[in-house]
């Protein structure tokens, strides 16, 4: 069974909604809005302490790039719960050879 902690709920609906409601890695953020702007979208990996932004900057860009229809092109894994190269093989690989682009986000990828 999972625990729900209300700190969740509050961490959820504090979370900035788009790129200019970020704090802090300006350079970062500048360089992500650019490439947006620009068409010019790369591979990018985002490391760093727990709680830093990853996830969050990850989001706001795919809203950034697609409006409302964001969560249609953005796919999430979390490799610390899930482990395996089969996840890889797998699911991973059939999301990214769908003709929609899209953001992978994998979270915990060093597990």
């Amino acid at each position: 069974m999972q625990k729900f902690a209300m700190d969740d709920v509050w961490i959820e609906s504090m979370r900035p909604q788009d790129l200019d409601a970020i704090i802090g890695n300006k350079q970062v953020i500048e360089l992500l809005k650019t490439h947006i702007q620009k068409g010019q979208i790369q591979h990018y990996l985002f490391s760093g302490e727990p709680g830093i932004g990853k996830t969050t900057t990850a989001i706001c860009m795919a809203k950034k790039i697609w409006g409302n229809d964001w969560k249609g092109h953005f796919a999430e894994y979390n490799t610390g719960e899930n482990r395996g190269i089969d996840l890889v093989r797998g699911e991973i690989k059939r999301v990214a050879n769908q003709n929609n682009p899209k953001i992978i986000f994998i979270d915990e990828a060093d597990a």
